[in-house]
């Protein structure tokens, strides 16, 4: 069936709307619509459908290398934003074709050469409403999220469904179904709506785990769930001699409790960029500077960095908005893509504020364990160097690393469990017992988190950065600055390379492929790519344009010679009988949706007995069943009986009363 007059333009116009596309979308829909005023047709065969067909799959994959171009984390998105241009050639087609169908077997390319002929002829089919449905699904993919589009959604559906709506119900009633639809599915979108953010804020958090600046929970917390994952975050390369393992920053803590740790008076403050674009200062410059490239993929919105500590200058970051805490953290906002800047620091400094009340504070909960050993080892009577070494012979002798953690018993924290019984256990809990002993042993302390780089990839001639890389430490204020004390046993890394996956490799492969499809991506100017793709449309437009209208491809038809197509599959629809339906509905005595003529004429016995009982229609209906249904051909001799009659039936009753004045 084909959609009303103006309903495929009208989607066009509002799909153009929202995918800031409305100049191509209008004079799409003047092409599509214009096939109303323009009088010729094309007698378009098979092959040229099928080749017609092969030219939007081309578009098709064409939008798809542009997707994935311009932003792969959206790929998909966008190649449905830009489906009704790829098939606009085969819609255009339909509406401009003798029958004003297609060939549906053209559709199914790898099907063609299994179909016989006798399939192909009859398996037609009319694209309109499926090209309408298209549209709309387009636009809502590229919807900002605007109530009024829905309104306009739901005008569009109603128009779509007019023709279709059953008349034998009144029309109140399918407009108030339509009105009771169009609520229910407003909530329903409103409802997708709010657990599509859910589901993307849960996922954001899961997958990239940017950890909270202001919270971070330790010994069965997100730590260990990334230490799970062999995924490469981010990869570094120095400009000159580097020293691994290097750790890179990400939040810093100073409130321990409850498992869980806490940045107090730590809000953010707006950075200003330099003259120079994309160059933003963090802190001071120091002596011996050195540089390190960092390759960086930030998802849409706000990222804390991982840098160097003591990096104090940032170039070719190209971001809209950086912050940065007393604490050290560095903070971005910007649109998803892969971040390529430098970072300049010097090795071992540390920028933090002062220490204060709260970085000596030792939970309640955990102070008895931590003053036993505290005691043990003598912290009190040491310097501060003399503890900070103290702590490394502690838990590198008495202590190794594991990520296989078991309960603990409920009378202790698992803190204390891992001093006192279990000795073994991740970063997390080395970091954090060694900065609540150092509080013991009064010296100011605080937790890091972040990652520690040591890797380097062969392949990538990079250092690669995994999720299992993510570490944690302490920073202890010793004679007047800070400096880092990690204590967690130094085999940690080939011991978290040991249980990597055995595919690993395979999936660093395809990790770097993507990195380098990316970085190529980011070096191509999009204008560059539209000129050069619209430059091989117009050539492969005009390819297969001279391909069509070949001598034995398509031909032009006038109005005057065209003729009726019937479907190869539904014989009979050329009827004369259905004059006499066309009669009747004039007069009044519409014929409902699903009833057969037999039944039709069983119900208009009663309210109109001077047409249904007449003696000549019933031999007639009795020819067009036969005719339209068999069994057998209807000759020629019957069948100009049927034209007679139909003929002589209508002018007989051209009298007759007409039923509530209609006529």
């Amino acid at each position: 069936m084909k959609t009303p007059p103006l309903l495929i333009g009208a989607t066009l116009l509002l799909w153009g709307w929202q995918s800031r596309l409305f100049y191509p979308a209008l004079v799409m829909a003047a092409v599509l619509e214009s096939h109303r005023l323009i009088k010729s047709r094309w007698d378009f065969s098979e092959s040229d459908i099928a080749r017609i067909s092969d030219l939007c799959t081309i578009l098709l994959a064409i939008a798809v290398l542009i997707a994935v171009i311009k932003d792969p984390g959206r790929f998909m998105l966008l190649t449905l934003q830009w489906l009704p241009i790829a098939v606009f050639p085969l819609i255009a087609t339909q509406q401009y074709s003798q029958s004003g169908t297609i060939y549906g077997s053209a559709l199914l390319i790898l099907f063609r050469r299994r179909l016989t002929k006798e399939t192909k002829r009859k398996f037609i089919i009319d694209i309109s409403y499926p090209y309408f449905f298209l549209c709309l699904v387009s636009a809502a993919g590229a919807n900002a999220g605007k109530s009024w589009f829905y309104y306009g959604l739901l005008a569009l559906t109603a128009w779509a469904l007019w023709p279709l709506r059953s008349r034998r119900y009144p029309f109140y009633l399918w407009l108030l179904l339509l009105m009771a639809g169009g609520a229910l599915g407003y909530a329903g979108q409103v409802g997708l709506y709010r657990l599509h953010s859910f589901l993307l804020e849960a996922g954001y958090d899961y997958f990239t785990k940017n950890r909270d600046p202001f919270k971070s929970t330790t010994a069965i917390g997100e730590m260990i769930a990334l230490k799970q994952s062999d995924r490469i975050l981010f990869r570094l390369a120095a400009a000159g001699p580097l020293s691994l393992p290097i750790r890179l920053r990400e939040a810093c803590y100073t409130a321990y409790d409850r498992a869980t740790w806490y940045a107090t008076h730590s809000g953010f403050e707006e950075l200003l960029p330099e003259t120079n674009q994309g160059s933003w200062t963090i802190g001071a410059a120091g002596a011996d500077a050195q540089q390190v490239h960092i390759w960086m993929r930030l998802p849409k919105g706000q990222n804390l960095l991982k840098l160097p500590g003591g990096t104090f200058r940032l170039h070719d970051l190209h971001v809209a908005r950086l912050e940065k805490n007393s604490l050290g953290a560095v903070r971005s906002e910007s649109e998803a893509g892969l971040a390529v800047f430098q970072a300049d620091y010097v090795p071992g400094q540390v920028y933090n504020r002062p220490p204060d009340d709260a970085d000596l504070k030792i939970p309640a909960t955990e102070a008895p364990a931590i003053q036993t050993f505290a005691e043990s080892l003598q912290l009190n009577a040491k310097g501060g160097d003399e503890v900070i070494a103290a702590l490394h012979a502690f838990f590198g002798q008495q202590f190794r690393y594991s990520l296989d953690l078991v309960g603990h018993p409920s009378d202790k924290t698992a803190l204390a469990d891992f001093l006192l019984h279990a000795r073994a256990g991740h970063c997390e809990y080395f970091a954090t017992a060694t900065v609540l002993l150092l509080r013991a042993a009064g010296i100011p302390a605080r937790y890091v988190s972040g990652y520690a780089a040591a890797e380097y990839s062969a392949l990538e001639e990079r250092i690669v950065v995994r999720q299992r890389h993510a570490h944690a430490w302490a920073l202890a204020f010793v004679a007047g600055q800070w400096v880092e004390v990690d204590t967690t046993p130094p085999d940690w890394p080939a011991l978290e390379a040991a249980g990597a996956s055995p595919f690993v490799h395979v999936t660093d492969l395809f990790a770097f492929l993507r990195f380098r499809l990316t970085l190529w991506r980011q070096r191509i100017q999009m204008e560059e790519l539209t000129l050069y793709l619209t430059f091989a449309l117009v050539a492969l437009g005009l390819l297969f344009i001279k391909r069509l209208t070949g001598k034995k491809h398509m031909r032009r038809v006038t109005v005057e010679q065209r003729q009726p197509v019937p479907p190869a599959n539904a014989p009979g629809l050329t009827s004369e009988f259905f004059a006499i339906e066309q009669w009747l509905n004039r007069q009044g005595h519409e014929r409902q949706p699903g009833e057969t003529f037999r039944a039709w004429f069983q119900r208009l016995a009663a309210s109109a007995p001077e047409i249904a009982g007449q003696p000549e229609i019933q031999p007639l209906l009795a020819l067009h069943y036969r005719l339209r249904f068999g069994p057998g051909v209807l000759g020629r001799e019957d069948r100009q009986r049927l034209i007679a009659g139909v003929r002589a039936s209508i002018r007989a009753n051209d009298g007759s009363p007409r039923r509530n004045g209609a006529g």
